[in-house]
């Protein structure tokens, strides 16, 4: 009877150790109209100097995978450092020659893609759209060697407001 309990123990055992197997937590996510899209990886292109204005734009896109993603938010950056996206609270302006600003949001979910690799279904809400409009801010700061982007961003469609909040911590892939 002993040797039956400690092999029922051991079966329990083994099939809860198998069925606690993490996935890993996504690296980040956002939240928008109730539903949370999950980002894991970041790349930033650096669109150079702007010249007489003494600041320095990227545009960062951060996702859910490389290649054919889910899930992204895009924006350009006006860094008042000209050698890296600078700390601190950027605000939203729809022009691209402002520095400490971030412009030309673009957030994309739920994609879908044919085997050509072509966006067949999701959506797509983006600032050159007639009838949206945004506000809020972009946070970023420094965890470790990682970047975080904190977003508080109102998308404005027809005049209807929804909050879309969220967060990203990870290496910056440079383009």
């Amino acid at each position: 009877m002993k040797n039956l309990k400690l092999l029922f123990i051991a079966i329990i055992a083994i099939v809860i150790s198998s069925c606690s197997k993490d996935d890993p937590e996504p690296k980040g996510h956002f939240i928008y109209k109730g539903e949370t899209y999950d980002l894991e990886c970041a790349t930033v292109y650096d669109l150079g100097e702007s010249g007489n204005l003494s600041f320095r734009s990227y545009k960062v896109a951060i996702m859910s995978s490389q290649g054919n993603h889910k899930n992204q938010i895009k924006f350009g950056i006006n860094s008042s450092s000209l050698d890296c996206i600078e700390l601190g609270t950027y605000k939203y302006k729809n022009l691209s020659s402002v520095k400490n600003f971030f412009y030309g949001l673009t957030i994309e979910y739920d994609l879908e893609y044919n085997e050509d690799s072509k966006i067949i279904g999701g959506k797509r809400i983006t600032w050159y759209d007639s009838d949206v409009d945004f506000e809020g801010t972009v946070t970023v700061s420094e965890k470790g060697e990682d970047r975080k982007f904190t977003f508080d961003i109102t998308v404005i469609i027809d005049g209807k407001k929804e909050k879309l909040t969220g967060e990203f911590c990870g290496e910056l892939n440079n383009l």
